[in-house]
């Protein structure tokens, strides 16, 4: 979708610049291509650029799951991401030693 949304304006403009007619009528494909090109290029660039935006964002939850500050609830298809209070961390560093301690 975001590279549909990207190309469609790249194109018209790209259309502006290289017609797909000349004056006297006559259909002119190489300015189609080009213009095609330009669009898509465009356009990859554009989804490129979301895609890394979504990948940092995915980067930065990973690391606050791995320190444990935070809480991820799976809901309709999405997730949420929840602060866990001090006390919260306190009491899950509580139960991680108690259920790795050995027992006696």
């Amino acid at each position: 979708m975001v590279l549909l949304v990207a190309f469609l304006p790249c194109f018209y403009l790209s259309m502006k610049v290289y017609p797909l007619s000349n004056e006297l009528g006559e259909w002119l494909p190489q300015n189609l291509l080009a213009a095609s090109a330009f669009g898509l290029s465009f356009a990859a660039l554009i989804l490129t650029a979301v895609l890394l935006r979504i990948g940092s964002r995915q980067v930065e939850v990973n690391q606050l799951l791995r320190q444990g500050s935070i809480l991820l609830e799976t809901r309709g298809g999405g997730y949420f991401v929840k602060k866990k209070t001090a006390m919260k961390m306190r009491k899950d560093a509580r139960r991680l030693s108690e259920l790795l301690s050995p027992t006696k």
